[in-house]
């Protein structure tokens, strides 16, 4: 039941529809990623085998992952849990950062609204692949300058964003763009999605 004492006020589906990892693996990213592409994948610590499984079942090979550090306590029922995950995965060919310019593997994140993705992760996205297409996928919020975004929760601009639904993979929801983003018709070499403590969220 939901209460503070059981820590089910915290739970996802108190804050959005969920889906179950058999939904979300479903989905059909592949049609929207570029042949190659690299995918950030966001994980509380329950859900990482779920969040490799459903990598996978996108086509992206696992390759590495960074640790989200929060400012304060989240969730967690064996430890006190002060951190996500921030999983990487790549399809075809997309080359390393730089050497010199990769950040350290322990991110800054202060804790945001539930399950929004923390603004230094977008930032390092932009600085690794500034030229790419980018989307967002369960975006909470207005679309992010030069990205494109998909969610039931996306704040669109009415000057730039179509007003029908979207389906990502049978899943209906809103594709937004800013006003220099690309279309979601086009293929994104970049895509990132939040995988919560139940599920992923719809956004």
């Amino acid at each position: 039941p939901w209460s503070r004492t059981t820590g089910m006020d915290r739970a996802a589906d108190n804050h959005y529809p969920t889906s179950c990892t058999e939904v979300i693996a479903a989905r059909d990213v592949p049609s929207i990623a570029a042949d190659d592409c690299v995918l950030f994948l966001c994980a509380t610590a329950p859900m990482l085998p779920h969040a490799l499984l459903v990598m996978a079942a996108w086509g992206f090979d696992y390759k590495s992952n960074y640790v989200l550090e929060k400012d304060r306590i989240i969730t967690g029922y064996w430890n006190r849990n002060k951190h996500e995950h921030l999983l990487i995965g790549v399809k075809g060919h997309i080359p390393c950062p730089a050497p010199g310019t990769q950040w350290d593997s322990i991110i800054p994140a202060p804790v945001g609204g539930h399950s929004e993705k923390p603004v230094a992760m977008l930032e390092m996205i932009e600085q690794y692949f500034p030229t790419l297409p980018k989307i967002e996928l369960n975006r909470r919020g207005p679309v992010r300058p030069g990205w494109s975004a998909w969610g039931n929760e996306v704040e669109h601009d009415p000057d730039t964003t179509r007003r029908r639904p979207a389906t990502v993979g049978g899943h209906r929801g809103r594709v937004g763009r800013d006003r220099h983003g690309a279309d979601e018709r086009v293929p994104h070499a970049v895509a990132g999605v939040d995988v919560a403590h139940h599920g992923v969220a719809v956004g």
